[in-house]
């Protein structure tokens, strides 16, 4: 369905550093919650993700399998318990992170967008 294909096009395109096609599925006025409390619109996580000099090695998840899909169908929640990334900095330093997320989806004029994550690391 065009939701799964939509969500497993945006990880694939995390997984290969194509961070214009990942963060083209955010909506400017998205909230993104972080376990601190911190919040960031979509707007800002776009400019904030793209000021890093990180790299994506490895990705643990392309499609989601915790998906729910509202009974309108306009609307979705897709969790991650155990998201495992692998970045590499400038330096070649690996810097590995653990972390759930919850992204919620929402169906606008025929495409969906995010408009809501939470992040929660997870301590090693």
């Amino acid at each position: 369905d065009l939701l799964l294909a939509t969500v497993t096009k945006a990880n694939q395109a995390y997984a290969d550093n194509d961070l214009d096609t990942y963060l083209s599925n955010y909506m400017d006025d998205a909230t993104i919650l972080y376990q601190d409390g911190s919040i960031q619109s979509g707007l800002e996580y776009k400019e904030s993700f793209l000021s890093l000099n990180w790299d994506v090695v490895s990705l643990n998840v392309i499609t989601p399998d915790h998906v729910t899909l509202a009974p309108d169908g306009n609307s979705a929640i897709i969790q991650y318990p155990l998201m495992r990334v692998v970045y590499q900095d400038a330096d070649g330093t690996r810097i590995p992170v653990d972390y759930a997320e919850t992204d919620v989806w929402w169906l606008i004029d025929g495409v969906w967008k995010v408009s809501h994550i939470h992040y929660n690391e997870i301590p090693e």
